[in-house]
């Protein structure tokens, strides 16, 4: 076996590397800093789930900032919710913001960076679960919890299952981003039946040249 310690030492002296080492090394990694974005510094670790397209990834965040500013929703659900990549700008002193993942390494990460930012570290009002997404949903709605809007970002599959179960909550708007439009289009007419429309569809070409298609939709609870 190929002695690779050399190769990861010189690695780990470079400024450009934040981490690097073999798979074993994974767990004993400290997250670090990735990027910074809205005044906040955002926390990964190697093995998390993370968009690398920083600039539309900005740009996602900015245009559901901007959606959010505009409803002013007072609690937010974020399901499916990483390590806060979406919601974690949305937090302020006024807002609720509830998100589950079933990655504990991801919701962990979530939870350095509100340790880390003088924006968030102070507010009471933010939490962030780990517990399969659908499970916590059903939870909350047997709880008869309600919100004002539902924010999903779905592995590939999409909603295989709980889509009611989420329309139980009764937010009155729904952000769907997705990686994948056929399931999209799937959970789309789910949502329909659950007396949803879609008012906006918009494409966002986070890997140029290749099918993948991240997308956002907003949907919203017909009267």
């Amino acid at each position: 076996t190929q002695n690779l310690e050399p190769v990861i030492s010189f690695l780990n002296r470079m400024d450009i590397v934040l981490w690097a080492g073999t798979h074993g090394d994974i767990g004993k990694l400290k997250p670090v800093k990735f990027e910074s974005d809205g005044q906040i510094d955002y926390y990964v670790s190697p093995g998390q789930f993370y968009q690398v397209n920083l600039p539309l990834n900005r740009h996602l965040r900015k245009m559901i900032f901007g959606k959010v500013e505009e409803l002013k929703p007072r609690s937010i659900l974020d399901v499916y919710c990483g390590s806060g990549n979406l919601s974690l700008q949305l937090a302020n002193e006024q807002r609720i913001i509830s998100g589950v993942e079933v990655n504990q390494k991801s919701i962990a990460n979530a939870m350095e960076t509100i340790k880390n930012n003088p924006k968030l570290m102070g507010l009471k009002n933010i939490e962030y679960i780990t517990m399969d997404a659908v499970k916590y949903s059903q939870d909350l709605a047997n709880r008869s919890k309600k919100f004002d809007l539902i924010i999903l970002d779905p592995p590939r599959e999409g909603m295989k299952s709980g889509v009611d179960t989420l329309c139980r909550l009764q937010a009155k708007d729904i952000f769907y981003v997705s990686c994948d439009p056929m399931t999209l289009a799937r959970d789309l007419a789910l949502f329909g039946k659950e007396n949803y429309k879609v008012i906006e569809y918009i494409a966002l070409d986070f890997f140029p040249q290749t099918y993948h298609i991240e997308s956002f939709a907003h949907l919203q609870k017909i009267n």
